[in-house]
């Protein structure tokens, strides 16, 4: 459905789209769409971290990578004084 139409839908009153009961972080997404992003409550800490910890892990992972390969390009320059 386009957004025109769903706009268009909502203001003659249409059914509103059915959120699954067992969507908790959904639902309170939901709540707060139509008045902005700052209505919503913000996650707790530790679930932050369960979020952004698969990130952080590529990151150092791709730094010590990285890291790694120019060492051993550095390692097979030869090397005249």
């Amino acid at each position: 459905m386009t957004p025109t139409l769903e706009i268009e839908r909502r203001r003659r009153g249409g059914p509103q789209p059915v959120v699954p009961a067992d969507h908790a972080l959904l639902q309170r997404g939901m709540a707060g769409a139509g008045a902005g992003m700052l209505d919503r409550l913000p996650l707790p800490l530790g679930q932050s971290l369960i979020l952004i910890w698969p990130h952080i892990t590529g990151l150092i992972a791709a730094a010590i990578l990285l890291f790694a390969l120019g060492y051993v390009l550095f390692q097979r320059q030869e090397i005249r004084a």
